[in-house]
């Protein structure tokens, strides 16, 4: 300090660095960076170096890039050879530039030249992908090997993964394992997680689960964000592990206040956690704290996560123009389901159908299969300003072929909402030829479309078939143990409604216990009850729970084969429930009104029926539900219920 005071330049430099560090003192941002700006004020290159940096980041002082690259300039005059690696990267990231790739390798090579081992490994990636500069993988081998000598153990995985995959140098996976096994026995994180990856997802004859799991928890253990992502991911989905959702959580939990580039995807994992109540309760505000912290990092996944939570209100004040722009960012940056939610929004505009189209494409290159039902869609719709039903067709075929039936269900789906019966019996035909290929959905409607007659007269037989199909999941085993029930084999309807309702099909709970509570369903003690089921679905939260009650009533209300008795049951559980159906809003009222109809109380829901027309009038509702409304309306006032599926 004394030297410092003095007038010594590296004095100061030194003073800032013991600072920033907390290096026997206390940590203490702003005065390293008061340091910092005396000794790049003196000229100390490291000091302009470290100043520009805590200008870069905010560290201790306001964010100023322009300052930041200013002091990075002066300090790479004098030959300091991390500038050179630091404007690199403002050039290449466009951190208060444009992106510009020529300059950021011209930036990078100065570096590397210098003896700069960051600047040799960024050096050498330009040269393998081509990025600013010729491709050269000879020469990207050559800085990666000279970034490798000085430690840098990046270059260190980077050689090794060039080698075992063969990427432009003949394949050497021996030679390539073998150098990181060298490094991960030196103890480098990177090398120890890398190797894990290569055991855990890597080529077929090195998979190794059990090694990669020891490799991740010896990575895990010095808090390495990659390693503990990928346990939780392990243990989350079952991978070499017995699946355990609660220490899947207990590792993402631990990224929470991790920093670094991989601690953003697990802080999104960790969202994910509390969005989904994956061994933990659910709690949609700190998912949203956690997707905002995951896209702060970096994390394009958690950027993507955070515009879904401001889109839908998740925990946090709905923005539909931050989300909009959050999609477009985690669109460019390469994530498929980004690209689809992006593309859906500038479906909307005509002017931008074709740009969407484009985006669709990308989302389906990038495996999210459900841009190609959007394409389907996009084709096929009569409303579309991209209609061409022969390429909507075509590609449906393609896309059967690829081994997606989905796609020719979606084809079926655009013909059977076409004008004609011709039309509609080639969309039934398309339905059925993918569904009988494997597509569920497809599947879910034929069997939903006979159960409720929808279209066509009920047809139990064929409800049977199609559902089964379709699978347990969604409203199939509800459907098919009301269908048991009327065949009076409530055994089986007992039996096919306990797995979805110990996975959490709420429908498939209320039915199993509504069910036990009626003689001669030979429940046992462990099976739900009316009580038990609503306090499930309170466990959920409030607004969780409402609307998972207002959808079962809605599933019971408008089942043709609910008894009275489901229907009654639903209305004493609501009237007990916490959080209850609401009485001003439409659909809420919609579904109690048509409770009251199965009920047997018609009359009192055609009354209330009123209410709700009236209140859908003043929500502005579409038309095309407006008129359902209407017609609810008209049966219940004739002493019906409804029975179709909206």
């Amino acid at each position: 300090r004394r030297a410092a005071a003095l007038g010594s330049s590296r004095a100061a430099a030194r003073l800032g660095i013991v600072y920033a560090r907390g290096d026997g003192v206390d940590k203490d941002a702003a005065e390293a960076a008061t340091w910092h700006r005396l000794a790049a004020q003196r000229g100390d290159p490291a000091g302009q170096f470290n100043y520009a940096t805590a200008l870069q980041n905010g560290l201790g002082v306001e964010t100023d890039r322009a300052e930041a690259r200013a002091w990075y300039l002066r300090s790479a005059l004098q030959g300091y050879a991390a500038s050179y690696g630091a404007l690199g990267e403002i050039h290449a990231l466009g951190l208060g530039v444009d992106v510009d790739a020529a300059r950021a390798a011209a930036f990078y090579a100065v570096g590397a030249h210098r003896g700069h081992a960051p600047s040799q490994h960024a050096y050498a990636v330009a040269l393998r992908l081509g990025d600013g500069v010729a491709k050269d993988v000879a020469g990207a081998m050559r800085w990666f090997e000279k970034a490798a000598a000085q430690g840098f153990t990046d270059a260190e995985v980077a050689l090794a993964t060039i080698l075992i995959d063969g990427d432009g140098v003949p394949r050497a996976v021996a030679a390539g394992v073998e150098r990181l096994e060298a490094c991960a026995q030196r103890g480098a994180a990177a090398c120890i997680v890398a190797l894990a990856d290569l055991y855990s997802s890597g080529p077929a004859e090195l998979r190794d689960l059990p090694r990669a799991l020891v490799l991740y928890e010896a990575a895990a253990e010095g808090n390495d964000a990659h390693a503990l992502h990928a346990l939780g991911w392990h243990y989350e989905h079952g991978q070499g592990v017995a699946a355990d959702a609660t220490r899947a959580y207990g590792y993402y939990a631990r990224c929470a206040d991790l920093t670094g580039d991989d601690a953003g995807d697990c802080m999104g994992s960790l969202g994910r956690a509390y969005q989904n109540g994956l061994g933990t309760a659910r709690d949609p505000a700190r998912a949203a704290v956690m997707f905002r912290r995951a896209h702060e990092r970096g994390s394009a996944l958690g950027t993507c996560d955070l515009g879904e939570a401001l889109r839908d209100g998740f925990g946090v004040a709905a923005d539909e123009a931050a989300a909009a722009e959050l999609f477009a960012t985690a669109a460019r940056a390469g994530i498929a389901r980004c690209q689809l939610l992006h593309a859906r929004r500038l479906l909307v505009s005509p002017a931008e159908s074709r740009n969407a189209m484009e985006w669709l494409h990308k989302a389906s290159e990038g495996g999210e299969t459900l841009a190609r039902i959007e394409i389907v869609r996009a084709l096929m719709r009569q409303d579309s300003p991209l209609r061409d039903e022969a390429a909507g067709l075509a590609y449906a075929e393609r896309c059967a072929a690829d081994g997606y039936p989905p796609c020719l269900g979606e084809a079926g789906i655009q013909l059977e909402g076409q004008p004609g019966a011709a039309a509609r019996t080639r969309g039934r035909a398309m339905l059925e030829r993918a569904a009988e290929a494997g597509d569920r959905r497809s599947a879910m409607r034929l069997g939903l479309a006979a159960y409720h007659g929808t279209g066509q007269p009920r047809d139990e037989t064929a409800a049977r078939h199609w559902l089964t199909l379709a699978g347990p999941h969604q409203l199939g085993p509800a459907r098919l143990a009301r269908l048991d029930v009327k065949a009076g084999d409530i055994t089986a309807a007992r039996q096919r409604l306990g797995e979805p309702a110990a996975k959490g099909n709420s429908l498939a709970r209320f039915q199993l216990a509504a069910l036990c509570a009626t003689a001669g369903a030979d429940c046992g003690a462990e099976m739900p009850t009316p009580a038990s089921w609503l306090a499930s679905v309170e466990a959920d939260g409030e607004e969780f729970g409402r609307e998972l009650l207002n959808n079962v009533a809605w599933a019971v209300a408008t089942d043709p084969l609910a008894p009275r008795s489901d229907a009654q049951r639903l209305i004493e559980l609501n009237g007990q429930a916490r959080y209850g159906l609401l009485t001003d809003d439409a659909s809420h009222a919609d579904t109690w009104a048509a409770l009251l109809a199965r009920a047997g109380r018609t009359q009192e829901a055609c009354l209330a029926q009123q209410r709700v027309l009236t209140l859908a009038r003043r929500e502005k509702t579409e038309a095309a539900d407006l008129l359902l409304m209407q017609q609810r309306r008209q049966a219940y006032c004739r002493g019906l219920p409804w029975d179709q599926l909206d």
